[in-house]
């Protein structure tokens, strides 16, 4: 149970690293600036590991989509806002992000990367550890801030592992 609880955890935090820099990136760039893509990693990583579902919500746009392992598509910030708000009721998490690719197109970029992460259950037991990859688009908006519009990550754990976990709680709504 706790494998998958972790498991979903992970994918979650996939889904946030996507957006979380690291210290180190060694991406490609196109037309554009990384620094955006850099910054705004570096707000959901520090949003992120302090448990901050109202600032990570922030960093997408109003019908931005993730697509987290093994769950369902959540789609709106809001939706966002409260999947992270349970998530961070349930786990103390750390992720750290590593960026492979990092490309900006105009007013769109796309963040590639693996991501290691964390969890530690609030109700007690060890702490628990995934790995995986992710992939973000991000546009900027009509204020000139730049948004997650698309966050999809998946663990690279074994899928037995996964099963033999628990799932995470599921977002209200």
């Amino acid at each position: 149970m706790n494998s998958v609880r972790i498991l979903l955890t992970a994918l979650l935090t996939c889904m946030l690293v996507a957006c979380a820099p690291s210290s180190q990136n060694t991406g490609s760039t196109s037309s554009g600036d990384p620094a955006v893509v850099n910054n705004v990693r570096n707000e959901f990583i520090s949003a992120f590991n302090t448990g901050d579902a109202a600032k990570v919500a922030s960093l997408y746009a109003t019908d931005a989509v993730i697509m987290p392992t093994h769950q369902p598509m959540i789609t709106g910030r809001d939706a966002i806002e409260n999947y992270n708000k349970t998530f961070f009721e349930t786990f103390t998490a750390t992720i750290n992000i590593s960026p492979v690719e990092t490309k900006v197109f105009g007013d769109r970029a796309l963040d590639r990367g693996t991501y290691t992460i964390q969890l530690t259950p609030k109700a007690g037991g060890s702490p628990m550890m995934d790995e995986g990859k992710y992939l973000v688009l991000m546009q900027r908006q009509a204020d000139g801030s730049w948004k997650l519009t698309h966050d999809i990550d998946n663990t690279s754990m074994p899928l037995q592992a996964a099963a033999a976990q628990i799932a995470p709680p599921q977002p209200r709504r």
